[in-house]
């Protein structure tokens, strides 16, 4: 089953997709294999993106050591302007 880690905006334009599958562990892990699959600009995206875990609102610093579990959810939301 896996982790399911749906992207928006800018981190769905780097993956080509707005919805992928990473294996369970630390929050840290996650982030890490969507680096390994797509790429240093996905590492840049998320740096100023934030993490929301199963529908909550973390901020990427306060999400270290965080171990998620299979079926659990990242949503990753990159900063957006507007007006």
């Amino acid at each position: 089953m896996g982790l399911r880690v749906k992207l928006f905006a800018e981190s769905a334009e780097v993956a080509g997709e707005r919805e992928v599958s990473v294996q369970p562990g630390s929050v840290d892990e996650a982030t890490d294999q969507l680096v390994d699959r797509f790429g240093e600009e996905m590492r840049r995206v998320l740096s100023t993106s934030q993490l929301w875990l199963n529908g909550v609102a973390s901020d990427v610093s306060g999400v270290e050591g965080v171990v998620l579990l299979d079926g659990d959810e990242i949503a990753v939301i990159p900063p957006v302007s507007g007006g």
